[in-house]
């Protein structure tokens, strides 16, 4: 019986590890799992005129490298109707972060129309740095020192899972791009000058207002610390643990 408790431990402590890695999270509600409708918990909404634009929506995203899997998702739509439409936001601001920060958030494009849904990182003065979705051409790409820099081509309804690491101090990044069921595509730079040298702020807005169609966001995240995806020898040997503790259950039972 101790040895059935013991793997049991520790397949619990291993599971929770490979579902949520990261402990060093600034973000509340990033994965929009705390609300039933309307605004979500923790994300301020801003907009001039019209809306609102954002929903729960029972689509979810599939990667859960960073969250544990969930049902919600929030949905952001542009109003092309609306005669004195302008940016609509989601907002949401954290501890002052003034070294290495790192960023991830999962987005579907309900349509690609070459007009810019954006995620932009700042200290609340001036924007450090922007991350384009739908850009010209449908692309995903970032600003580097106010020029666009694009990374690759976009798949309407299809999820992508993206991680950057910012670092405030040099005014670099690095990061990945992942599709559903694809591969990491990398992208690394510089980005715009900031009023100072510190992070503080995520803002998901509409660059473009009055003629995007719909998007998605799952799972955001900013953290203190790296992203951990479990290695393959990880998956392994939970798959292993697990094998383990159903034979030794199995024992107990006859």
């Amino acid at each position: 019986m101790r040895r059935f408790q013991s793997l049991s431990a520790a397949l619990i402590a291993l599971s929770i590890f490979t579902s949520h890695a990261n402990s060093a999270e600034l973000l509340t509600n990033g994965n929009f799992e705390l609300f039933t409708s309307g605004q979500p918990n923790s994300w301020p909404y801003g907009m001039a005129s019209g809306g609102p634009t954002n929903l729960q929506d029972g689509t979810n995203s599939p990667f859960t490298s960073v969250y544990p899997a969930g049902s919600n998702s929030v949905m952001i739509w542009d109003l092309a109707t609306e005669p004195n439409y302008t940016h609509s936001t989601l907002r949401q601001s954290f501890t002052n972060q003034t070294t290495t920060t790192y960023v991830s958030w999962d987005f579907q494009l309900g349509a690609l129309t070459g007009n810019r849904w954006s995620v932009q990182v700042d200290d609340s003065i001036s924007a450090l740095t922007r991350f384009d979705m739908d850009a010209p051409g449908g692309k995903f790409a970032f600003q580097q020192n106010f020029a666009s820099v694009e990374v690759m081509s976009l798949v309407a309804n299809l999820w992508y899972h993206v991680e950057v690491a910012l670092d405030p101090t040099t005014h670099t990044l690095a990061g990945t791009i992942r599709p559903q069921n694809g591969l990491d595509t990398p992208f690394s730079g510089g980005f715009g000058f900031a009023a100072g040298n510190s992070v503080n702020k995520v803002i998901l807005y509409d660059e473009t207002p009055g003629v995007n169609a719909t998007i998605r966001y799952d799972n955001f995240s900013v953290s203190t610390t790296p992203y951990q995806v479990p290695e393959p020898s990880t998956v392994i040997l939970l798959a292993s643990a697990a094998g383990v503790l159903l034979a030794a259950r199995r024992r107990l039972c006859r």
